[in-house]
């Protein structure tokens, strides 16, 4: 994973697709999508399961043992532009627009701690309801790609 945010992502996507799964996995901040790959190399020579999940603008298609999170965008951009997530923080308690809240921020790593200042919050709480809820908004199946190639790559592979 690139950092925190990613993780609590992948942590809520796999809660909704396979609780089995998710509970043998541990997810780890890694640093930029162009580091992934090599601590996925790295990991894997010392013969441990490892596969990485890079942000959707960081394209990856498996084949070096990375698969891109779903959507085009970072991930911070695709959870707080879902309209769920959007509808979610628009109802009480929370009655705020966040495209108004996030108008002026230029960086999406900079999202959930400004709603999260807006709200009274701590950042952490903003995180895991933004990525629950879009985790949540989600049909069955949505998330295959992901959860298939991590079930595939970490499965009996040694």
């Amino acid at each position: 994973m690139e950092d925190e945010f990613a993780r609590h992502l992948a942590t809520e996507i796999f809660r909704t697709a396979d609780l089995d799964l998710l509970a043998g996995c541990s997810f780890l901040a890694i640093g930029g999508g162009q580091e992934i790959p090599k601590a996925v190399m790295l990991l894997r020579d010392a013969k441990v399961r490892a596969v990485g999940l890079s942000d959707g603008d960081m394209p990856h298609d498996g084949t070096d043992g990375v698969r891109t999170l779903p959507g085009t965008e970072p991930p911070e951009k695709e959870v707080f532009a879902h309209p769920a997530v959007k509808s979610h923080f628009a109802d009480a308690p929370y009655l705020i627009d966040l495209d108004e809240v996030l108008a002026g921020v230029a960086d999406h790593h900079d999202y959930a701690k400004t709603v999260a200042s807006h709200l009274m919050l701590d950042e952490i709480a903003v995180v895991s309801v933004a990525c629950r809820t879009y985790a949540s908004a989600h049909q069955q199946g949505d998330f295959n790609a992901v959860v298939d190639f991590v079930r595939k790559e970490v499965g009996d592979r040694l």
